[in-house]
């Protein structure tokens, strides 16, 4: 988990660096069904190919307090 100032921004090294933690995930636990990559944030994810390609869910921190 890490603290971002600003919309994140995910770029080429990230998005395999992303799939790589995915991969051994599945690996690691034997499991042949998809993984879902949720990001919890403060701003959000910025929209570009890699996040579309990558992201599943994203929840903004607003909503975790919400009553």
């Amino acid at each position: 988990m890490k603290f971002y100032n600003s919309q994140f921004s995910i770029d080429k090294a990230y998005f395999t660096k992303l799939q790589n933690k995915i991969n051994s995930f599945k690996e690691e636990n034997s499991i042949r069904k998809g993984v879902g990559l949720t990001f919890i944030t403060t701003f959000g994810v910025k929209q570009n190919s890699y996040s579309l390609a990558i992201v599943d869910n994203q929840i903004k921190i607003e909503s975790l307090f919400v009553y």
